[in-house]
C-alpha cells in the first residue's frame, strides 16, 4: 500500500493526531505510560495509536538503555519531517471526513 495512504489513515483518527502533536512538541523521547498519563488516554489505546504512527513511518521507538531489570521500556519520538507536506495530509483526512455520505446527511 502507498505510504502517503498510510499515513493518511494514520492521521484520520484525532487520537493519533494529538498524540503525535505531543509527540513533535517534545524534547525528549516519552514512553507510553507517560504519554497515556500526559494525554489521559489508557496506556493500551496509547501503545495501540503508537503502533499505527510507527507503521506509518511517523514515529519511531527505541529501548531504553539502562540498568532496570527486566525488558526495556520503548520510548518513542515523532519523526521529523515536511511540516507543509504533514499539514496537507491532515488537512485532506479532516476534509475526507467531511464528505457527505450517500444517503444526503
Amino acid at each position: 500500500m502507498d505510504g502517503k495512504i498510510i499515513q493518511h489513515r494514520a492521521l484520520s483518527d484525532p487520537s493519533r493526531v494529538r498524540l503525535l502533536e505531543h509527540l513533535r512538541a517534545s524534547e525528549r523521547s516519552r514512553s507510553t505510560d507517560e504519554l497515556a498519563a500526559q494525554l489521559g488516554l489508557h496506556p493500551n489505546t496509547v501503545r495501540a495509536h503508537l503502533l499505527v504512527l510507527e507503521e506509518a513511518e511517523l514515529v519511531v521507538s527505541v529501548s531504553e538503555r539502562g540498568g532496570r531489570p527486566g525488558r526495556p521500556r520503548k520510548l518513542f519520538a515523532a519523526v521529523p519531517g515536511e511540516a507543509a507536506e504533514e499539514h496537507a495530509l491532515l488537512a485532506a483526512a479532516l476534509a475526507s471526513s467531511l464528505e457527505p455520505l450517500p444517503d444526503g446527511a
